[in-house]
């Protein structure tokens, strides 16, 4: 498992001070551009922590094209606890330009914004390890 440090606070647009999100992928720990290296099932994964909004969106936009296109990228959103419009932008840009799966269990707050949008009709959800 990798480690994590801390990163610097930032202020989201749900206006509470959050971490600056962690990113991860192929479950080692990033602070700026990804390592192109797959999990044992051959797939990039990207893990989103903290605020998925007009803040932070882009970077995770940037970070999940950046990623080689050659396998799926799976997006593990469990520890995201906000996400508004710019969040849903930028999973819907992702999955135009590349193969996206999306890992949760959801905050009840990100599944509701998916759902009114109905973003999640058109975005590929895999079940999470704790559901049956």
């Amino acid at each position: 498992m990798a480690s994590s440090s801390r990163s610097p606070d930032i202020q989201g647009a749900s206006g509470r001070s959050t971490q600056r999100p962690a990113i991860v992928v192929g479950w080692q720990a990033t602070s700026g551009t990804p390592r192109a290296e797959a999990d044992t099932c051959g797939e990039r994964v990207l893990r989103w922590s903290g605020e998925l909004d007009m803040a932070t969106s882009e970077a995770l936009y940037l970070q999940a094209v950046a990623a080689p296109p050659d396998k799926r990228l799976v997006l593990d959103l469990t520890q995201v606890i906000f996400m508004d419009s710019m969040g849903v932008n930028a999973l819907l840009r992702i999955s135009q330009e590349r193969q996206l799966a999306i890992i949760g269990p959801l905050q009840d707050q990100v599944r509701h914004v998916l759902e009114i949008t109905q973003a999640d009709t058109v975005l590929t959800f895999l079940p999470s390890s704790t559901e049956g």
